[in-house]
C-alpha cells in the first residue's frame, strides 16, 4: 500500500468510491494529506541525514580551512556550492521516488497530480528551510564558542542581525531550485540533473552576480544580495575597495528589494510549469 493509499484511507475512512454513469467518483484528499503522504515516504531514508549533515559539513570545512574567517566562508560556501547541491539532491530524490516506478503507483490511484506536485515541492521547501536554519544555528554556536571560550579573534564578522537576515534571504532566493530541479529530473534523471544544475549555478552565479544583469537568471540573484547583506563577494573575499571584482554598486541594498520578488517570480514560474507538466503526463498515461 502506497503512502497516498494510506493517506486516502485515513482521510476517507471505510468509504468506497461510488460509480455513477460509468465514471468512478474520486475520494477528495486534502492538501495536508498529500503533504503527509510525501513526507512518510522518506521517514527512514537518507534525506533527513542530508538535511542535517550538509550544513554541518559546510561549517566544519570552513572552521578547519579558514578558521578566523569561518563565518563569512560558511555562508559563502553554502550559497555558492553546497546549498545548490543539497537542493538538487533533495528535490531530485523526492521526485525520483515515484519516477522509478514510472508513476504507476500514482496513476492507479484517484489522486490529483497537481496536488501531488504541490506536496513534493512543499516537502523540498521544508527540507531546504531546515538545512538553512541548521547552518545559522551552527554558525552562531561556533562563533560563541570560539570567541567567548577560546578568545579567537574572528575576522570579517557580520552583525548577528545581518546573518539572521541573510539566512532568510538565502532560503527565499533558493525556493526556485526545488521545482526547477524536480522538473529537470523528470526529463534527464537524477544524476545528470545534479551535474547540470550545479555546473550551471556555479558558472552563472560567479559570472553574472557582479554585473548589472544579475536579475536575468535566478542563479545570479543570491550571491548579489549577499554582497550587500553580509559584505562578501561571490569569490569569498570581503566586499571592500581593492578586492577583485569589487564595485560600489555591489553594496547597494536595492539588490535585496529587487532580488527577493524576482526570485519568487522564478519560483512561481517553475512551480506552475511543473504542475502543468504533471497533469499533462497524467492525462497521457
Amino acid at each position: 500500500m502506497t503512502a497516498y493509499g494510506n493517506g486516502a484511507q485515513e482521510k476517507a475512512g471505510n468509504s468506497r468510491a461510488a460509480y455513477g454513469n460509468g465514471a468512478q467518483e474520486k475520494t477528495e484528499i486534502s492538501r495536508a494529506a498529500y503533504f503527509q503522504a510525501e513526507k512518510m515516504k522518506f521517514r527512514h531514508s537518507v534525506l533527513p541525514k542530508v538535511v542535517v549533515g550538509m550544513p554541518l559539513l559546510c561549517i566544519l570545512a570552513a572552521v578547519l580551512l579558514t578558521y578566523s574567517y569561518f563565518i563569512i566562508d560558511s555562508y559563502n560556501w553554502w550559497y555558492m556550492f553546497l546549498c545548490p547541491g543539497t537542493a538538487a539532491l533533495l528535490s531530485g530524490s523526492i521526485y525520483m521516488k515515484d519516477k522509478k516506478q514510472k508513476g504507476r503507483t500514482l496513476y492507479c490511484l484517484p489522486v490529483d497530480m497537481g496536488k501531488v506536485w504541490d506536496a513534493k515541492v512543499a516537502n523540498g521547501i521544508c527540507y531546504l528551510g531546515i538545512a538553512s536554519a541548521i547552518l545559522a544555528a551552527g554558525v552562531f554556536f561556533l562563533r560563541a564558542v570560539l570567541k567567548n571560550i577560546f578568545s579567537v579573534p574572528l575576522q570579517c564578522e557580520p552583525p548577528v542581525a545581518a546573518q539572521a537576515a541573510a539566512v532568510v534571504l538565502l532560503w527565499l532566493s533558493f525556493l526556485w531550485q526545488v521545482p526547477f530541479c524536480q522538473l529537470l529530473t523528470r526529463f534527464v534523471g537524477l544524476f545528470p540533473m545534479i551535474f547540470l544544475h550545479m555546473a550551471g549555478y556555479v558558472v552563472l552565479s560567479a559570472s553574472l552576480s557582479v554585473t548589472s544583469f544579475y536579475l536575468a537568471v535566478p542563479q545570479g540573484i543570491t550571491a548579489r544580495m549577499m554582497c550587500a547583506v553580509l559584505g562578501v563577494l561571490p569569490n569569498g573575499l570581503p566586499a571592500e575597495p581593492g578586492q577583485m571584482t569589487f564595485s560600489v554598486e555591489l553594496l547597494d541594498m536595492s539588490s535585496v528589494w529587487l532580488g527577493v520578488p524576482v526570485s519568487l517570480l522564478w519560483f512561481l514560474a517553475f512551480w506552475y510549469l511543473g504542475r502543468k507538466c504533471e497533469k499533462m503526463f497524467r492525462k497521457g498515461a
